[in-house]
């Protein structure tokens, strides 16, 4: 009776993952229809840069609700580190804490600076950015050692996945800022809002298992790589 429940949850993930990667799918296309045909003031435009944050929001609150139900299920309070993480993502998105931490900065002091070191609004943006990472990454890394075997591996696949939101968010966004030709440019748009929302998608998909799976998934992520790679060299 348990492993046929077990096999339905498994199948019941994947069914959502097929869901929310579709809806990825439909959102991402929205995407290049309105940057490709639409003026950036019509109003469809703004209706449909309405349905994508409010698609991300809400990616990102279920798995801040998972994750908690995960740290009640399983007494693992590490999990209460990811939480912290993900809750600062989730406000960040929907303030921009640090895009207008970062122009604060920026016009507060830049005033001080000679012209010629004056610095654009995105290095206190990445600024900002970098010491929120290291204080999340600190407390992230303090659970990480004092809790289970589980919990670690779990936290590895959550660091690969917070490795491509930053691939994607962060690396490729600043391709954005070079001179280059607008058909290129739009490539790279495309690449990082589509990219960024598959990657939550995943991120939801992994949790979800996580916690049907009560905190005991069968497979982990970094060691299927760990095993391919091995391979690779053999």
């Amino acid at each position: 009776m348990f492993q046929h429940i077990k096999k339905m949850n498994e199948h019941s993930a994947s069914l959502f993952l097929l869901l929310l990667l579709s809806a990825d799918i439909a959102f991402t296309i929205l995407h290049i229809i309105k940057h490709a045909y639409v003026p950036n003031s019509s109003e469809w435009n703004v209706r449909v840069n309405a349905y994508l944050d409010t698609y991300h929001f809400i990616k990102i609150f279920w798995i801040i609700v998972l994750l908690t139900y995960i740290l009640k299920s399983t007494r693992c309070y590490g999990y209460g580190s990811w939480l912290l993480v993900f809750t600062y993502f989730l406000f960040d998105d929907a303030l921009l804490l640090h895009q207008n931490l970062g122009d604060h900065i920026a016009s507060s002091f830049g005033v001080y600076l000679p012209h010629a070191l004056r610095l654009q609004p995105r290095f206190f943006e990445l600024t900002v950015l970098a010491f929120a990472g290291m204080f999340l990454l600190t407390i992230a890394a303090w659970a990480y050692f004092r809790s289970s075997l589980t919990f670690r591996k779990v936290s590895k696949d959550l660091l690969l996945f917070i490795a491509a939101l930053i691939f994607f968010g962060i690396i490729v966004d600043l391709a954005n800022v070079i001179n280059l030709r607008p058909s290129v440019l739009f490539v790279l748009d495309f690449v990082e809002d589509g990219g960024e929302t598959v990657v939550y998608s995943l991120i939801l998909w992994y949790v979800f298992l996580l916690a049907i799976s009560n905190g005991e998934p069968k497979l982990y992520l970094h060691d299927l790589l760990s095993k391919s790679q091995t391979r690779s060299h053999i």
